[in-house]
């Protein structure tokens, strides 16, 4: 048997649901709404972090995100490579410092060198250390024949420029030790063994 409703008996199920279909439509509303606004938020707090990033990498006038991304790639590669330089830099000094530290003796890396082939010829030490040169030279001179100055001559005439010295005497007429520190001019471009053998030729040569 069919069961039928009266116009006064089916007009408060319409109502439900009309109620019901209003409620649906202003909860899809509202989500809508949410999801727009976090999105909005999202796209804020990037372009903000794009902003920031865009300030501490160098000028530019490129500045939209790809840019700015590829920037910040090459500018982060750069900064590495600084940082691997300046370690390795850091690691030889150290190296140095470790094996030169108690005076003129012979190092791994070659940078203190020593020419002495005969007894009767000039020991000649040196060692640089960044645009300083350090140079010991013992014999015996008569310093009556301007040994020095002659050795500080030859000294500039390979573009380094003589700072400090220190002079030993033995006895009244002799000079035992002479120490002389220089700094490498702009034009210098001989390696330590290359000033060793020069002033070794010289002195060998020219100074009694």
């Amino acid at each position: 048997m069919a069961c039928m409703f009266s116009d006064e008996e089916s007009r408060p199920l319409k109502q439900m649901r009309r109620s019901f279909e209003c409620s649906s439509f202003g909860n899809t509303n509202c989500s809508s709404r949410e999801r727009n606004l976090a999105e909005r938020n999202r796209r804020e707090k990037m372009g903000l972090r794009f902003t920031a990033l865009s300030a501490l990498l160098p000028p530019s006038k490129k500045r939209d995100k790809a840019s700015i991304l590829e920037e910040a790639i090459n500018h982060i590669i750069h900064l590495q490579n600084k940082v691997d330089t300046l370690e390795k830099k850091m690691t030889k000094t150290a190296t140095t410092k470790s094996c030169c530290g108690g005076g003129m003796r012979s190092c791994s890396n070659e940078r203190l060198l020593c020419a002495n082939t005969q007894p009767s010829l000039p020991l000649i030490k040196a060692k640089s250390y960044h645009s300083e040169v350090l140079i010991s030279i013992d014999h015996h001179y008569d310093r009556k024949n301007g040994v020095l100055e002659k050795i500080v001559a030859i000294i500039e005439k390979l573009h380094l420029s003589v700072d400090r010295f220190s002079v030993v005497n033995f006895g009244d007429s002799y000079l035992n030790n002479i120490t002389i520190i220089a700094e490498m001019g702009e034009e210098y471009g001989m390696s330590i063994k290359e000033v060793v053998n020069r002033l070794h030729a010289y002195c060998s040569q020219n100074i009694n």
